[in-house]
């Protein structure tokens, strides 16, 4: 009796081994996509990083089923193992998805300590249909408008590279205030960049490469008022010049975000660092400079609440520039509300922004999330000085609208009160999450 079960494990071992060797062995013959309507097949195929021919491996299959839903431009993405009659070992994968809408108008509004700001323009992640994304901007600051233009192509080269170019006509002006909320002095220039770039994706997780950035600014304090003039001298603050810059640029990427529906999952660190390195064109004071931009996003479903995540970002900003010009703004809609659109500014900064997105209510086109948020940030003329002194910091509560089928857009309401250094609030809106 003994012997017989010995026997029959044995053999059922074997079919185990044999039919999981025979899976591994069993190759692709041919992918296909059901619901992506004209976009690009190669482009598909490339960021699914499977090939006619490999061999067939479910951990190759779900990573794919990933890639395709982190282009953000399709939903209910699944695949479908099809065994080819001809042959005992060839499959077909087909890839079913729902294409969403992609070509987007937007507008961002708020007010914050009697500062109102307004952005509007439109992005499509799908041009040509070829997933490149494009996005247009109007950005109106102090009543003062700003432009931007950006194309990216995150599957370049067969899905080998990054490369994006950026430009902005800059028509700028920003406001001073002092540690009671006051205004005490003003800063206005009239400019324009165009930044090229390109990033080698060695790994899903690590990504390098850099670009060049032209930059140019002048008219400076051209558009201030007689009055803003003299607070400007009464408070000696110092005029910045004109420039035309030619950067060397470094840009890296480290991890990965994960999109699924209502939901996003990773930890992602960016960085950008610019360095004149004697690339100085025109500059009346023959300065060179460098400047550091890296941000932090970190994105964690909670498990027992459906489609609800916590959403975290961090962000620094360093230059070694004297030029006011340089100098980073701080509050409002972006990056800590409550806050006058540019009420703190320093040569170097940080911001920390939290939002927990309860997902309230979910049908089959959009839901609705309640949003507790808290920002806190700092500027200072080095580390040591955001570090040291008080950091400004607010709270709110936000209510999210975000559309399932179509692409990145979320009604956003946010309310916040500020909790230090001083008390103020602020109001905004927008067709899209904060981060």
């Amino acid at each position: 009796m003994f012997k017989n079960k010995f026997i029959l494990a044995i053999i059922v071992i074997e079919i185990f081994i044999f039919s999981e060797c025979f899976s591994e062995t069993r190759k692709i013959k041919e992918i296909e996509f059901k619901g992506n309507e004209n976009t690009s097949i190669e482009t598909l195929k490339s960021i699914t990083q499977l090939k006619s021919g490999e061999e067939y491996n479910k951990s190759k299959i779900d990573n794919a089923i990933q890639n395709i839903k982190n282009t953000t431009v399709f939903t209910n993405v699944t695949a479908e193992i099809i065994e080819v009659k001809e042959s005992k070992n060839e499959i077909k994968i087909v890839f079913n998805m729902e294409k969403k809408w992609t070509i987007i108008p937007y507008l961002i509004a708020g007010s914050g300590g009697g500062t109102s700001y307004y952005s509007v323009g439109v992005f499509d992640t799908n041009l040509f249909n070829e997933l490149y994304i494009a996005n247009f901007n109007i950005k109106v600051e102090n009543n003062k408008p700003n432009l931007s233009l950006s194309l990216l192509d995150n599957y370049a080269f067969d899905n080998n590279v990054i490369m994006g170019i950026i430009a902005n006509v800059i028509n700028k002006k920003d406001i001073y205030f002092d540690s009671n909320s006051k205004e005490i002095g003003y800063l206005s220039f009239k400019g324009s960049s165009i930044n090229p770039y390109f990033l080698w994706k060695f790994t899903d997780y690590f990504d390098y490469g850099g670009g060049i950035l032209y930059q140019e600014s002048s008219e400076i304090n051209d558009i201030l008022s007689t009055d803003e003039v003299n607070i400007n001298q009464q408070n000696n603050i110092k005029t910045p010049y004109s420039y035309t810059t030619v950067s060397l640029q470094s840009r890296l990427n480290l991890g990965i975000i994960n999109f699924n529906e209502l939901t996003q999952s990773g930890v992602q660190f960016t960085s950008l660092i610019n360095s004149t390195a004697g690339l100085n064109l025109t500059n009346s004071n023959k300065e060179d400079y460098n400047e550091t931009t890296a941000t932090i996003l970190g994105f964690y479903p909670i498990s027992f609440l459906k489609s609800t995540y916590i959403a975290t970002r961090l962000g620094f900003y360093g230059t070694d520039s004297n030029n006011p010009i340089k100098l980073t703004f701080l509050g409002g809609l972006d990056k800590v509300r409550g806050f006058n659109y540019s009420q703190f500014n320093g040569k170097t900064a940080y911001y920390l922004n939290f939002e927990f997105r309860y997902t309230a209510w979910e049908g089959n086109t959009f839901a609705f999330q309640v949003v507790p948020f808290f920002d806190m940030a700092n500027t200072g003329n080095d580390v040591n000085q955001i570090i040291s002194k008080q950091s400004a910091s607010s709270y709110g509560m936000g209510i999210r609208i975000p559309f399932k089928n179509i692409n990145k857009i979320a009604v956003r309401i946010d309310y916040a009160q500020t909790i230090t250094p001083f008390k103020l609030n602020g109001l905004s809106f927008g067709l899209t999450q904060l981060f």
